[in-house]
């Protein structure tokens, strides 16, 4: 039997840059920034890394609010202000931030369900920008 190793695709820079010069959801400069503080090729693996995971991130929302999984949705909220805010996705960063701050201060889980919608409608649409668009 021969196994084949399929390397994983890589994000080109200028596809990923063009693909998001117009999104309100994205700061070019944050990602520069994340460039300046690591280098090009660690700034690419976590976009790549984050790719992936807001597809799944945004299942596991829908997932954790069908069940009234409070606490999930606080740790998926969170987890996605922390890695988004890194690569420069400073406007969902900040909804996800207040909508984790929100779900940690309690209350009737149905206020919460449009924007955590909406959360999950984000998160969907730039994973399938990153995974589909942005490679070399």
């Amino acid at each position: 039997m021969i196994h084949t190793h399929k390397e994983p695709q890589r994000i080109e820079l200028r596809a990923f840059l063009s693909c998001f010069k117009d999104s309100r959801e994205f700061n070019a400069a944050g990602f520069w920034q994340l460039i300046e503080d690591t280098s090009e090729e660690t700034a690419v693996m976590i976009l790549t890394q984050l790719g992936e995971s807001l597809g799944e991130s945004a299942r596991i929302l829908q997932d954790a609010f069908e069940r009234e999984d409070v606490e999930g949705l606080w740790k998926v909220c969170h987890k996605l202000a922390g890695s988004s805010q890194l690569v420069g996705f400073d406007a969902f960063a900040k909804t996800a931030k207040q909508l984790s701050h929100q779900l940690r201060g309690g209350g009737e889980l149905s206020f919460f369900e449009t924007e955590l919608g909406e959360l999950a409608a984000t998160a969907r649409d730039i994973s399938e920008k990153i995974t589909t668009r942005c490679f070399a």
